[in-house]
């Protein structure tokens, strides 16, 4: 068998990975790393049944999906082989969400449409592994894409597909021609995207014309310069009013790219910040240095200027054991009025940070920023395997200096053994935070794991850090799917305490969903609604409070005497059933048949009936 290589995963708060996704989501919460969360919704584990289907991007990358903060589906991400490392950029604005890599970023609304990465869109049109495409372009030639099989062509507009073999090689083409656009800051006007060339998902609409702008608009000009302190070019700035996401926000018209030194914008008049992203390259791994101006004020036409020699501390965590980088991550959420809020997060992997500490708080609005990792313990080591999962939040209104030394009394110790009678290759994730972290999403890494084992992992305690691990037993190192294993609820962790934590120890059982953080919500194990009962609850989940087993949907029923809106998936343990007192029938009426699609009726439970549940109704019977 061949080793499974370390893959990656996204946890992301709605939908979306790796190019550019711009699709509804929750927008990001402004609450300080020391505020409690509040009215998020968390169902323990409720993960897609028998090892998640993948879903393909256009550069290779395979998206899966498991429970993540807020009851919002997560989103994890396997990247292409091709590389070996991974850079990750989300924004999060006034509810909707971009996740971008390094290399993908300058070319979305220049050659690459938005619609390749809006997941919702993926999975309703991709089959058999397949993700169809569009591609336009002006004259007669069809374009020569690497990676794209094309089956019609005429007037300017073909029709094709990639594959999950297939889409790396033009993942491999669109890194060499972002290597090459750099340089000249020339993206999507050759190479790939020459003779106007636009890739996006087939079936999608056409992007609308642009509105006309409500407000009075101004020229805001930026000034960028390199590390050698000369004019920049090819690098991105990323502009944000700090008044109210609204005005200005969209996670396309934000960002822009120097040429010769300057960029420019068209904004309304308030208040704004900005952050200069200077990517470089490094054999396999990124550079990022990130320039940060908190606020600066546009009330007619503007300059401001960005500096990479201003981003000058390193992020560097130092450990009591030897450790590896498996992943950093820096975030900044920028809060405005009325509760809107701008988040971003940075997140590589075989990536060196730089970012700009600040000194002065902003005046408009709130800033909060945090540095994550991931590190483990290294290669070959011969003792049990261990892990840091680390948190730091940066003092209110402020970016600190990045370097951080990890006292061990700061970390819970979570002592964790994987029980399994067949020996096999899994995986297994951490993935954690403060309530206004989690509210965004964080990329995290998923890393093999020997079974059956041991393994033990430090995370950053206190009351306002949440946690939630998951491993899976087994993992295709030809597919990248994911089977069987537990996940965990999340939970904080105190500071010091020292605890075990056994995954998949027999017997196993059904189990409900529980909330072990305080002020998260999850599904009830039991409910009635009228006289309509439901009972939710996961099969061949383990011993530990918080675990459910994977491999199995759990179902949500909910509705009225008359009317039930929801359905019992097979595999799962949910069972809805009418009490004695409720009326026989469903959609129909009474003496009616069910309706196609209803699905055979739940357990039978003693005094109740059993019922048929779908996405249309439900239907009792005697």
């Amino acid at each position: 068998m061949r080793p499974i290589l370390p893959r990656r995963f996204l946890q992301s708060a709605g939908l979306a990975a790796v190019a550019a996704a711009v699709v509804a989501s929750q927008g990001a919460s402004a609450t300080a790393a020391g505020g409690a969360a509040r009215g998020a919704a968390v169902p323990a584990a409720a993960v897609p049944a028998a090892g998640s289907r993948p879903v393909l991007l256009i550069n290779g990358t395979r998206l899966m999906f498991r429970a993540g903060p807020g009851g919002r589906a997560a989103t994890t991400m396997t990247p292409s082989s091709q590389g070996g490392f991974a850079f990750l950029f989300t924004l999060i604005s006034c509810g909707q969400t971009s996740d971008v890599p390094a290399d993908a970023l300058p070319f979305v609304g220049r050659g690459l449409d938005p619609s390749l990465f809006a997941v919702r869109a993926l999975q309703r049109r991709e089959h058999a592994g397949r993700l169809p495409v569009r591609v336009t372009y002006h004259g007669r030639r069809v374009p020569a894409l690497p990676g794209v099989i094309i089956t019609h062509a005429a007037a300017g507009t073909a029709s094709g597909y990639l594959t999950p073999g297939s889409a790396p090689k033009f993942g491999a083409a669109l890194q060499r021609q972002f290597l090459a656009d750099h340089a000249r800051a020339s993206y999507g006007t050759d190479g790939l995207f020459a003779r106007g060339t636009t890739i996006a998902l087939a079936g999608a609409a056409v992007a609308p014309r642009p509105v006309r702008p409500e407000f009075v608009m101004h020229t805001l000009t930026v000034q960028g310069r390199n590390l050698a302190g000369q004019p920049d070019n090819g690098d991105d700035v990323l502009v944000f009013n700090a008044d109210n996401c609204a005005r200005f926000g969209d996670p396309i018209e934000t960002d822009n790219f120097f040429r010769h030194g300057v960029t420019r914008f068209s904004v309304p008049a308030g208040h704004y910040w900005a952050v200069g992203q200077f990517l470089r390259f490094a054999g396999r791994s990124f550079r990022l240095r990130l320039a940060v101006l908190p606020q600066f004020t546009v009330s007619g036409n503007t300059t401001v200027h960005v500096a990479e020699r201003s981003a000058s501390s390193r992020i560097a965590i130092t450990t009591a054991r030897p450790a590896v980088s498996q992943q950093i991550a820096f975030t900044v959420i920028r809060g405005g009025q009325a509760g809107s809020a701008s988040s971003i997060s940075w997140t590589g992997v075989n990536t060196k940070f730089w970012v700009s500490p600040t000194t002065v708080k902003p005046t408009v609005g709130s800033l909060q920023s945090f540095t994550s990792a991931q590190l483990t313990s290294p290669a070959g080591f011969a003792g049990v395997p261990y892990a840091y999962n680390l948190d730091f939040a940066g003092p209110a209104g402020l970016i600190p200096a990045q370097h951080f030394a990890v006292r061990q009394a700061s970390l819970a110790t979570v002592d964790e053994r994987y029980y399994q009678d067949v020996p096999s290759t899994g995986a297994w994730s951490t993935f954690g935070g403060t309530a206004a972290q989690l509210t965004g999403g964080v990329l995290v890494s998923t890393l093999p794991l020997k079974l059956p084992g041991r393994q033990i992992q430090y995370m950053s305690g206190g009351p306002a850090i949440l946690w939630s691990s998951q491993y899976w037993e087994f993992a295709s190192n030809r597919t990248g799917n994911l089977f069987g294993g537990q996940a965990d609820a999340l939970r904080s962790l105190p500071a010091g305490r020292h605890q075990p934590e056994n995954w998949n120890r027999y017997p196993l059982h059904p189990a409900p969903d529980v909330s072990l953080a305080s002020g998260f919500l999850t599904l009830p194990s039991a409910g009635r609604v009228g006289n309509l009962l439901t009972l939710e609850t996961t099969p061949f989940s383990d011993n530990e409070l918080g675990h459910l087993g994977t491999g199995f949907f759990t179902g949500l029923f909910g509705g009225s005497d008359a009317k039930v809106s929801g359905r019992r998936r097979p595999g799962s343990a949910s069972a809805t059933s009418c009490l004695p007192s409720a009326p026989r029938y469903g959609p129909g009426g009474p003496g009616a048949t069910p309706p196609p699609g209803f699905l055979p009726p739940g357990p039978a439970l003693p005094g109740l009936a059993g019922i048929f549940g779908s996405p249309g109704g439900a239907w009792c019977s005697p």
